[in-house]
């Protein structure tokens, strides 16, 4: 090791490389899990107002009305957190690449993505994909949630 007049010895650098790497793959794995479970969870509840609204009739229709509106809630606030998770990722993935930098990994240095610096293209990155689709389910939701109140209002 060449002394440069750098404080950080390159493998103590070689090690903070390695801990923004797990860093920038635990991010991603967390992202995906959380993401994962709000998909499901909205899904969930959609399936679960449609249920009662083919086998509960009116009497459910208060009961109707929650389960479409907690849709909607939880919707609006997962892709609240969507957002939130990928400033997350991104600082992790701003570490792992001046921690490359610093190591003067270049073309060595992990490179995932085209933000990155990978060769692959893309329409959409993954959190705009999940988003719409987050947005999606919500949207339909406050559908239900419209259509119970209606139908409520009219009866």
């Amino acid at each position: 090791m060449a002394d440069d007049g750098d404080p950080t010895p390159e493998l103590d650098l070689l090690e903070i490389y390695k801990v923004h790497v797990e860093e920038y793959r635990y991010q991603v794995r967390l992202n995906w899990e959380r993401s994962r479970y709000f998909l499901g969870l909205i899904a969930l509840l959609l399936s679960a107002g449609v249920g009662l609204l083919r086998i509960a009739g009116e009497g459910a229709r208060p009961l109707t009305a929650l389960v479409f509106l907690s849709g909607c809630a939880i919707s609006w606030l997962s892709v609240q957190i969507l957002a939130t998770q990928t400033d997350y990722y991104r600082s992790a993935r701003e570490g792992m690449a001046l921690a490359a930098q610093r190591l003067e990994l270049g073309e060595l240095a992990l490179r995932t993505t085209p933000t990155m610096g990978g060769a692959l293209t893309r329409r959409w990155r993954v959190n705009q994909a999940i988003g719409v689709v987050l947005a999606t389910l919500g949207i339909v939701n406050l559908v239900g949630l419209v259509y119970v109140l209606l139908s409520w209002l009219a009866s």
